[in-house]
């Protein structure tokens, strides 16, 4: 038994000596190993290259995601009907298919009304023909007729776009003539100007420098634009030069046609003098705004036309379906108190009778998104009752990312007609949301009477108009365009004036006609506030208005001319990025700069594009400010999808034909830059070891690099080459040598 154990410890004893020896082993020859291999090694770091010619670029990498930049609108008129929608949003569609069927009965009535409209339209411009109206031009100011633009039965319209005027007068009784020349006359001496049917008059040196001097003569003659010769007291000639009128005013005039000149050119005329008899300047106008209308209608009705064939709408280009619009427009139900409300009680016309019997309506503004609106209404017996509409609840979280709107945008706003309800609110669009104010102020529109629409436009939480944002509102004239400079949520505000609305059809009495609109609009009201508010009946008193109050109102006569998107097609044939680039680089970035672009999801693919606009609002996440910069993709092959992420390479210099080496060949000391140069005779591998330099020390001087070559721009010609050493790793060396290393610390106390 003692045996036994004896024999078990020896065993137990000779597997940790196998191993020891084992390591022992491996550990000398892994040593040795080390040693051959840093002498092979110190060789492979050493590396040499030779200068050569070639091109270089400066980049700044930022990224993005892909934005399509050739979305369309499938437009339909703001009246039709949606029935069924047949597509969803990532729909892929061909130009020709289905996207909607049409409500057929309110297609149908549609067409019927569409129809009346361009009837009444029709007599409305017979009549405006067959009337007309004369009007003078006068004189504002003396003065003397130089040129007369126009003759009988020009349009005057015309005439002031092509000539820019239709009459030229002279107010200082003076013309004048520049003549180059260097002959420089004394300032005050008199000359002698020749015309050019041969008489002369005299002129007075009134201004005269090294190649010019002006002469000035009488007014009473002479015809702008003749060219005459000046000649001095003694008869010798200073040069030529072409007559114009020294304080010129320009007659202007709107419309119509000239039935007669009523002057002469040359005559003398005095401050209200006629210079022109106009006849159709009312009618003119009138026939001009029914025209556009008839073809406003006379588009809408051949729109509606195509539709009734099948009653479908279809896509007019292939691609993929990215936003549906149909069906989302909030219905006239859901908008009646705020439109009624505002639009309708708080603005109207009392008469003077009914403010004595102390009808009253207020409105109490908006405060914030989620404040509630307050209507109170007080009668004449001093009853009061406050009621509340209910508003939207709390709004969304603010995103952590802001999208910039670009381009053009359509606003939908209706134009104005006869007795037709002002639009207050705008459909919400990509991003935004809008208001219209009116001027004048109005709750209904009232005839002959041009209206202006102030629209503010407000971006949602993570969006934000571009400061170049352009925007367009069919048959009104855009001005006064200012865009807000937050970083998200900013404002877009302008003007947008329409023609005139229509003359009131004939034998209609003015003011039982307002009153008429005014008792629909109070019922109207009345069933969109529902028990809200009650029966508006029970305020009292009667409504009669003065003329001199018109202006407000809430009923249509005729029917909308807008169009409305319905859907958003992406064909998917270009591209932009919007790529965050850091504050330190933005600077760098101009617009026209070359850029190259990496898919995330097509790695191999190289793709080229440039840059289109830089924002100058940047915004800030976690204390790193990044402005977005846009940029347009050249078309490629390779089919893209709107949303993949992509690495932009922005190249901001490029350096051609220049003298390059590896960047690593460069050395540095301080702010000393020098490089090796490399001598076939001298052993490397030993200048290495004993950190000696590896050849002869030559400054240079740089230009850009690209972080794998660099650009020389002093210091070494084409050809010659350089040594430098590379850091290589190998894994499994160095563990090898810490191994050995702690193998040779762990015995060298007992050698």
């Amino acid at each position: 038994m003692a045996e036994q154990n004896q024999k078990k410890k020896k065993k137990k004893w000779i597997l940790p000596v196998v191993i020891i020896g084992v390591l022992a082993v491996l550990i000398y020859f892994g040593a040795t190993a080390i040693r051959e291999s840093r002498r092979v090694l110190a060789d492979a770091q050493t590396r040499t290259a030779a200068a050569k010619h070639g091109s270089v670029e400066l980049s700044v990498a930022g990224s993005g995601s892909l934005t399509a930049d050739d979305s369309a609108d499938v437009k339909i008129p703001a009246l039709l009907e949606i029935d069924e929608i047949l597509v969803e949003v990532g729909d892929v569609v061909q130009a020709g298919d289905p996207l909607a069927t049409l409500d057929s009965v309110a297609l149908q009535s549609a067409i019927t009304e569409v129809q009346d409209e361009i009837a009444t339209i029709d007599e409305q411009i017979d009549e405006a023909e067959s009337t007309t109206e004369e009007s003078e031009i006068e004189a504002s100011v003396a003065g003397r007729v130089k040129e007369i633009a126009v003759t009988e039965g020009d349009s005057v319209s015309q005439t002031v776009a092509q000539a820019g005027h239709l009459m030229i007068l002279s107010l200082d009784g003076t013309m004048k003539v520049e003549v180059e020349s260097g002959a420089q006359p004394e300032t005050g001496s008199s000359v002698t100007v020749g015309l050019p049917d041969g008489s002369a008059e005299e002129g007075e040196v009134v201004s005269s420098g090294a190649s010019s001097f002006i002469v000035s003569l009488t007014d009473d003659g002479p015809e702008a634009g003749q060219t005459v010769s000046i000649q001095n007291e003694d008869g010798q000639a200073l040069g030529d030069g072409v007559l114009e009128v020294n304080a010129p005013l320009n007659v202007v005039g709107g419309n119509g046609t000239v039935k007669s000149v009523d002057v002469e050119l040359n005559d003398k005329v005095g401050k209200g003098a006629s210079l022109l008899t106009l006849q159709s300047t009312t009618s003119s106008r009138e026939y001009q705004d029914l025209a556009q209308q008839r073809i406003q209608y006379e588009e809408l009705l051949r729109i509606l036309l195509q539709y009734a064939e099948t009653n479908t709408i279809t896509a007019d280009i292939a691609g993929s379906i990215t936003e549906i619009q149909a069906g989302q427009s909030v219905s006239s139900a859901e908008t009646s108190s705020d439109l009624d409300v505002s639009g309708i009680l708080s603005n109207l016309p009392i008469s003077a009778q009914n403010a004595e019997e102390g009808i009253v309506f207020d409105t109490l503004a908006h405060t914030t998104a989620n404040t509630a609106q307050a209507l109170t209404l007080e009668t004449n017996a001093g009853e009061t009752g406050e009621y509340t509409l209910a508003s939207s609840g709390d709004p969304q979280d603010p995103p952590t990312t802001v999208t910039e709107i670009v381009g053009v945008i359509d606003v939908p706003v209706a134009a104005p007609v006869l007795a037709g309800t002002p639009q207050v609110t705008i459909a919400p669009g990509a991003g935004y949301t809008g208001t219209v104010a009116w001027e004048p102020a109005a709750s209904f529109f009232v005839p002959e009477t041009a209206y202006t629409a102030v629209v503010v436009l407000k971006a949602e939480p993570g969006f934000r108009f571009a400061n170049d944002i352009q925007v367009t509102i069919a048959g009104a004239v855009i001005s006064e365009l200012v865009v807000s400079q937050e970083a998200e949520q900013n404002i877009v505000a302008f003007r947008a004036a329409f023609p005139p609305t229509a003359a009131l059809p004939q034998d209609v009495d003015l003011e039982q006609y307002i009153n008429d609109i005014l008792q629909d609009s109070i019922g109207q009201a009345a069933n969109g506030l529902g028990d809200s508010l009650g029966s508006l009946g029970n305020i009292g008193g009667s409504f009669s208005i003065d003329s001199s109050a018109l202006g407000q109102g809430t009923t249509t006569s005729a029917p909308s001319t807008a169009m409305a998107a319905a859907f958003t097609i992406t064909p998917g044939q270009a591209y932009s990025i919007i790529a965050e680039i850091d504050e330190v680089d933005i600077f760098s970035i101009a617009v026209g700069q070359d850029v190259n672009i990496v898919m995330d999801a097509l790695l191999d693919d190289m793709f080229h594009g440039t840059v289109t606009k830089i924002s100058t609002v940047g915004t800030s996440q976690s204390g790193v400010t990044t402005y977005p910069v846009t940029i347009r993709l050249d078309p490629a092959d390779t089919p893209l999808l709107g949303g993949m992420n992509a690495t932009a390479n922005i190249v901001t210099k490029v350096s051609e034909n220049a003298l390059l080496i590896p960047l690593e060949a460069l050395q540095e000391q301080g702010e000393e830059r020098f490089v090796y140069i490399y001598d076939p005779n001298v052993n490397l591998s030993e200048r290495q070891q004993n950190d000696q330099p590896l050849g002869e020390v030559r400054t240079v001087t740089t230009g850009i690099s690209d972080g794998v070559n660099v650009e020389i721009t002093s210091g070494l010609q084409e050809g010659e080459e350089v040594v430098y050493t590379v850091t290589e790793s190998n894994a499994f060396l160095e563990a090898i040598m810490s191994m050995s290393g702690e193998s040779q610390g762990a015995s060298s106390p007992q050698s």
